[in-house]
């Protein structure tokens, strides 16, 4: 979530202008529940960890994502299909796109650990 949330405030909201990309069901999908998703993580969550290898886990979703928006493109073509333009200047940009994808998520779990490690004090682990 704190990754779409990313997307959208840095990328397409700079491109494709902030009133189209949380208009709608966009405010929410994008900006509020993203927004209550890491306040609840961070000050709400009663688990008292959250490990490096935790924060792993964090990749799933990317990847399981990336994967539904390869196979749409290669089923349906570029054309009309590529929400994000990542494949719009041929696979290498792509294939970079998703590495540096990769990348941004998991800084974002790790920078997200921070105030969880502080909390685990108080945990007693």
């Amino acid at each position: 979530m704190a990754l779409t949330f990313c997307v959208v405030l840095f990328f397409l909201g700079p491109t494709r202008g902030y009133d189209v990309v949380y208009s709608g069901a966009n405010f929410f999908s994008h900006l509020v529940i993203p927004i209550l998703s890491i306040v609840d993580f961070l000050f709400f969550d009663r688990s008292c960890t959250y490990t490096l290898g935790d924060s792993l886990y964090t990749l799933i979703p990317l990847v399981a994502y990336s994967l539904f928006y390869m196979g749409n493109l290669f089923i349906n073509g570029v054309d009309g299909n590529d929400w994000y333009g990542f494949a719009k200047t041929g696979p290498k940009f792509a294939i970079a796109a998703f590495a540096i994808m990769l990348a941004v998520n998991w800084i974002i779990a790790l920078l997200l650990r921070f105030p969880r490690m502080k909390r685990s004090a108080y945990c007693g682990t």
